[in-house]
């Protein structure tokens, strides 16, 4: 029975131990690792003042795909060879900065790799960036 006892207090004991930032930084490495899987063959911006029809624009032309890398860049990858990045950074889970704007991750991306949706509403623009693979 001590032996129990002891057992529940040293798990117990590991599992509080952890803090929030060692939980968030291990999930973000989960999401980071998951947008750096495949190719985003599909990315789509759209953006929305007030309550009017949004303006879509299609980022990605024939032949061209964007990588997300491990140097903090997003790789997009022409059809004439030729290559160009932006910056972007995991806040945390839900929150990407990209290319400076600061975005909210719509979906679990762990549970739905196929597709990220960013959205930033600020004064009265709601911009979202829609990728699919």
């Amino acid at each position: 029975m001590k032996l129990i006892v002891f057992l529940f207090a040293v798990s117990s004991f590991a599992v509080t131990s952890c803090s929030k930032e060692t939980v968030n930084s291990a999930g973000r490495d989960v999401v980071g690792n998951v947008i750096k899987v495949a190719k985003w063959t599909t990315q789509t911006k759209t953006v929305k003042v007030g309550e009017e029809v949004g303006v879509t624009t299609e980022m990605l032309g024939e032949g061209e795909y964007l990588d997300f890398k491990n140097d903090g860049r997003a790789w997009t990858y022409h059809a004439d060879g030729e290559a160009s990045s932006v910056p972007y950074r995991l806040v945390d889970t839900k929150t990407m900065e990209f290319d400076g704007v600061v975005y909210t991750i719509q979906e679990n991306i762990v549970a739905n790799a196929t597709k990220m949706t960013l959205v930033n509403e600020s004064n009265g623009i709601t911009t979202t960036i829609l990728f699919k693979r």
